[in-house]
C-alpha cells in the first residue's frame, strides 16, 4: 500500500472516499492543477459519477486541458449544472472552485447556500485537494465551518 503523501497514496485515498461517499461529491482543487481534475474525472468515471463543473476558473481550465489533449473527458462524463436535479445525489461529483476560500468563489457561495446551482446538503461530502496557502487560513476555515454546519462530511489536508 502506497504511503498517503505519495501521488500513488493520494490516488488511493480519493478512490477511497468516492467509494464510501453516498451522496453527492464535491471536489474542489486549485483550478490550475490539470492532474488533480483529471484524478478528479477519472474517478468520477470509474464509480460512475457524472460530473458537473462549477466555478468560472474551472471551467476555463478544464475545457482549455481538454482541447490541449492533457485530459480526455468521456463523451457523457461532464454535464451542464442546470441537469443535476436529473440525477440522484450518489450519480454526482460537482468539480468546483474555491479552495481557498475566496469570499466569490463558486464553493464559498455554495458553503452559504448563495450559488445558484448547487448546495450542499447534510452528508454529502466535500473535498478540499489542496494545501492552505499561508494567508488564506482564515477564509478557508470560515468555509469549512459553513460545511460543517451543513452537516457536509468535509475532507481536508490539516497537517
Amino acid at each position: 500500500r502506497a504511503a498517503p503523501h505519495t501521488a500513488e497514496g493520494a490516488v488511493i485515498r480519493l478512490d477511497e472516499i468516492f467509494s464510501s461517499t453516498k451522496k453527492k461529491l464535491f471536489f474542489s482543487c486549485f483550478s490550475s492543477s490539470v492532474y488533480r481534475i483529471r484524478i478528479a474525472l477519472d474517478l468520477a468515471r470509474a464509480h460512475g459519477r457524472k460530473v458537473a463543473i462549477i466555478g468560472r476558473s474551472m471551467v476555463e481550465s478544464t475545457e482549455i486541458a481538454q482541447d490541449l489533449g492533457y485530459i480526455n473527458v468521456p463523451q457523457g462524463l461532464i454535464i451542464n449544472p442546470g441537469q443535476m436535479s436529473d440525477y440522484s445525489p450518489e450519480q454526482l461529483m460537482v468539480l468546483i472552485s474555491g479552495t481557498q476560500g475566496e469570499p466569490m468563489s463558486a464553493l464559498s457561495r455554495a458553503a452559504v447556500d448563495n450559488h445558484k446551482h448547487v448546495s450542499i446538503a447534510a452528508g454529502d461530502t466535500v473535498v478540499l485537494s489542496s494545501r492552505v496557502i499561508p494567508g488564506n487560513e482564515k477564509s478557508i476555515f470560515r468555509v469549512i465551518d459553513h460545511l460543517y454546519r451543513r452537516e457536509a462530511n468535509v475532507i481536508y489536508d490539516d497537517g
